[in-house]
């Protein structure tokens, strides 16, 4: 008895790219397979996924997917004798990243926080940003600064690992121009405790103008800005200076406030008890330091001396005794809140 051995063909094929992106994507099949001799041999072809393609014939059409995800793709031959032999491989379908854009309009000079909103179920992405100023960045939510002031387009383009690229939408971005804050003060004039300034805005690009004085007052206007303070030594002054888009510069600056010195001494006195005229010295304290005033007597001794502006001379020596009706002479030393020394001298009578 003859036993007959029937040749078995050998199913292979070759694929042009088995990992494609769902955009553009074109999967080509070229049928390899080896028929060993084998007769009337028939192609089978399959493609196993959501849904399930099959054709028949040496090659399959090339094909286009429309879904993601991993695909089966097998070829069967089958010979007319009934061999059979198959080939399987598998082609991965990679989605497009969806990426869009998130940030905000801001002033020259300030950070603006830029965010990416992606869908991408699979793969790693790498970010390119170009914020239209020819700055850029591969980082996920960058942060920008614009030094200039314009209007600006962002873009960015998502890559996943398997080479599929997604743009987001341009993004506008304006850079608003920045306001400059600079002021000039001017001292008019003093009146006893007051002292009259004047303030004048000197910067530019401002449309709103904050005012802030360090004894409380407020302004909102560019200037000429008159103002009274009846303080003294170092004084702030504090400028904020805006636009309408929001955009803020500041500036303080220290002024010193010396209101007028107004010095009255009187030329008699009389400490004879009645409430009235019971002592000596000048008319005003405030803003003396390094004080001292002494009264002598027509000799030149010194009867009595104090270094406190608040003491005054009663009309008695250094022991506490009552001195007697006649004129005596007088030294005020002190310095001033201008810091300048001032010397009183002069004679007064005691009257009783």
């Amino acid at each position: 008895m003859e036993i007959e051995v029937f040749a078995v063909p050998k199913a292979s094929f070759t694929i042009n790219n088995s990992t494609q992106c769902l955009q553009n994507n074109l999967f080509v099949f070229s049928n390899t397979s080896n028929e060993n001799g084998a007769n009337s041999v028939v192609y089978n072809w399959g493609i196993l996924g959501k849904t399930i393609t099959t054709h028949t014939g040496t090659n399959i059409p090339n094909q286009v997917m429309s879904d993601t995800g991993t695909f089966r793709v097998g070829l069967l031959a089958s010979s007319k004798e009934g061999c059979i032999n198959s080939s399987e491989q598998s082609i991965y379908v990679a989605e497009t990243p969806q990426v869009n854009i998130m940030g905000k309009d801001a002033c020259v000079g300030e950070e603006i926080q830029f965010n990416s909103a992606l869908v991408l179920n699979k793969g790693i992405p790498a970010y390119n940003w170009a914020f239209g100023d020819g700055n850029l960045s591969v980082q996920a939510n960058p942060k920008h600064t614009y030094m200039a002031q314009g209007n600006f387009t962002v873009k960015l383009s998502v890559t996943s690992n398997y080479g599929c690229k997604g743009d987001a939408n341009d993004y506008p971005v304006q850079a608003f121009v920045k306001p400059k804050a600079s002021f000039t003060s001017e001292y008019l004039m003093s009146q006893g405790m007051e002292t009259d300034w004047k303030f004048v805005f000197t910067g530019s690009g401002a449309q709103n103008y904050e005012w802030y004085f360090e004894d409380g007052q407020v302004d909102y206007v560019a200037g000429p800005i008159y103002k009274t303070f009846d303080r003294t030594g170092n004084f702030k002054v504090r400028l904020i200076a805006s636009t309408a888009n929001g955009c803020k510069d500041s500036t303080s600056a220290l002024i010193f406030l010396k209101p007028e010195l107004l010095m009255w001494i009187p030329n008699a006195f009389s400490p004879n008890v009645d409430g009235l005229n019971e002592s000596f010295g000048p008319n005003m304290t405030f803003g003396l330091s390094k004080y001292s005033m002494r009264i002598l007597d027509r000799w030149g001794n010194i009867l009595w001396q104090t270094e406190n502006p608040e003491e005054k001379w009663k009309g008695i020596d250094k022991d506490g005794v009552q001195v007697i009706e006649g004129m005596y002479a007088y030294e005020i030393v002190f310095r001033y809140v201008d810091n300048k020394l001032y010397v009183y001298k002069g004679t007064v009578m005691v009257l009783y």
